[in-house]
């Protein structure tokens, strides 16, 4: 819960992330995406779309320098990935043209479940589960959200991996321990190509190099990960070697 009840970013939240800083950022970003557009033969349709869109900034400063482009700008649909009614609100003030007046439906049936006009043109719509954009020539932007989404961690020991789990401390009241697994766990054992498109995911991460990442932060300080659950930033590096066995991408 710790997205859904509060504004988190910026100096008065728990940390800062790259378009708060400059718009530059995701200029460039839409800069990547034109080129990756025209490259694809410039479709007349095309869908971006963003998971985990935190206020709305970056969609804000990739809308403006789309504006730029106006057969783009004319094509393209946004598309956010957002579960916090809290953060979808902040994104649609960022974003709208008339906030509170919805963009018209396109397609029935859509599963979208709030819609505005921008003010750079393109319609924007909200989702609370990525199964429910629409198929089409989609460009997906991730920045910062992987980081962010549930982990497994595992620990070696004498008797081969085992996945840490957490519990409840006996000893201390209101208190959370890690503690092993005795055995194995189900997750011991054990993602564009029909319609086309592209990915940009920017995240800070590694190559599958690195050990234990998991960590929390509140108030841009570094916090115990199981003090306080759901009122701080729980996060942990992305292995991108991972994601490249998982996608086309390299």
């Amino acid at each position: 819960g710790y997205y859904i009840h509060s504004d988190v970013f910026g100096v008065a939240g728990d940390f800062i992330t790259s378009p708060e800083i400059s718009q530059m950022f995701g200029e460039l970003i839409a800069i990547w995406f034109v080129n990756e557009w025209m490259m694809i033969g410039a479709p007349e349709n095309v869908q971006l779309v963003e998971m985990g869109p935190g206020r709305g900034t970056m969609a804000d400063d990739m809308l403006r320098a789309f504006s730029k482009f106006p057969e783009l700008s004319k094509a393209l649909s946004v598309h956010l990935v957002e579960v916090s009614v809290t953060l979808s609100r902040l994104q649609e003030e960022k974003l709208s043209a008339t906030p509170d007046q919805p963009a018209p439906s396109s397609k029935e049936g859509e599963l979208h479940y709030k819609s505005c006009l921008s003010k750079y043109g393109p319609c924007v719509y909200w989702y609370r589960d990525i199964k429910d954009v629409p198929a089409g020539c989609n460009m997906f932007v991730a920045h910062e959200f992987f980081d962010a989404l549930p982990i497994h961690k595992f620990q070696k020991t004498e008797h081969g991996w085992r996945e840490v789990l957490v519990d409840i401390d006996p000893e201390t009241e209101n208190k959370l321990r890690f503690v092993l697994a005795r055995g194995d766990t189900p997750a011991s054992k054990l993602a564009l190509k029909e319609h086309g498109g592209c990915a940009l995911i920017a995240d800070y991460g590694h190559h599958g190099d690195k050990q234990d990442t998991f960590r929390g932060f509140k108030d841009h300080a570094l916090h115990e990960v199981l003090e306080n659950p759901g009122c701080a930033d729980l996060t942990s590096d992305v292995d991108f070697s991972y994601l490249k066995q998982h996608t086309d991408g390299k």
